[in-house]
């Protein structure tokens, strides 16, 4: 190559290749600074889509398992409810059994009749009351749906029915095999005398037994949010783990990369300066 002063051919491939070396330098602490390894999407098109994707569905598992402690939540609250109109239910059972004994005298049963009476309108209170929210547990018969899936679609939830319990008022019976009517005020026991007693344990019975069906029901589906709320857990874990994988820095190639682009920064800085002296000796030639 013959020797030029008006173009210096070394100085401008040097000077390229040190300010590719600097881009690289910058784009790498960048990726220190971050802790990403894709930041825009030139550096990864491809990657970064589908880390995209895999965030979306880790935000969406989270969602979902705190959808199934929210659902647990709410279960639990009506069979806390239940569990309360059960122990009072066992209370009046015992009451009415206590009533068929003739050792009690007409004062004594209408201790009981007080007692019942009471235990009868706290029942009532009870499934009126009983609320998760805005959402009454007892007192009417929804289907309330769960989302406990990342996917949004119809196999990500759990339609539960609610506890179809109705408590009436005048009698204490079980029509069929539909709702529970049950109603143990006093004006429902005038006076408990043998048959009227051995009916109420038969009521009580029946509306101990249903309320049972009720709590076990609930307690499976309480169960199975349960299992879909860790395995929501754990979905969100991998896929936030496959996401790192893609979108992350690996800090160790990044360190490694950085001091081979300082060494080769100051090797071109250097070569630069040499490259620019270039010319010079041509001068010292017409000297």
């Amino acid at each position: 190559m013959g020797l030029s002063i008006v173009t210096n051919v070394a100085a401008a491939t040097t000077y390229r290749r040190l300010a590719t070396t600097q881009r690289e330098q910058g784009a790498s602490a960048e990726r220190l600074a971050s802790g990403l390894r894709i930041t825009t999407a030139a550096d990864d098109s491809a990657g970064l889509t589908t880390a995209e994707g895999l965030r979306a569905q880790a935000n969406g598992s989270a969602v979902a398992q705190r959808n199934a402690a929210d659902a647990v939540a709410m279960l639990e609250t009506a069979d806390g409810a239940l569990g309360g109109i059960q122990s009072m239910l066992q209370r009046m059972r015992e009451l009415a059994l206590q009533a068929a004994n003739d050792t009690n005298g007409p004062d004594a049963r209408a201790a009981m009749e007080d007692e019942l009476s009471a235990l009868a309108r706290e029942v009532s209170r009870t499934h009126n009351e009983s609320a998760f929210a805005d959402q009454l547990l007892l007192a009417s018969e929804p289907t309330v749906t769960f989302q406990v899936g990342a996917e949004g679609d119809a196999a990500s939830t759990i339609a539960v029915q609610l506890p179809r319990v109705t408590w009436a008022v005048s009698s204490v019976l079980v029509a069929g095999d539909g709702d529970l009517r049950v109603s143990l005020t006093g004006a429902g026991y005038p006076e408990l005398a043998h048959m009227t007693s051995r009916a109420a344990v038969e009521a009580i019975d029946r509306a101990i037994s249903r309320v049972s069906e009720e709590r076990s029901r609930m307690g499976a589906t309480i169960n199975r949010l349960d299992h879909a709320a860790r395995v929501a857990g754990s979905t969100g874990e991998n896929l936030r783990a496959a996401e790192s994988r893609i979108r992350d820095a690996d800090l160790a190639q990044e360190l490694r990369d950085g001091a081979r682009l300082n060494v080769l920064a100051q090797a071109g800085t250097a070569m630069l300066a040499q490259a620019n002296q270039a010319p010079s000796s041509v001068l010292q030639l017409l000297g």
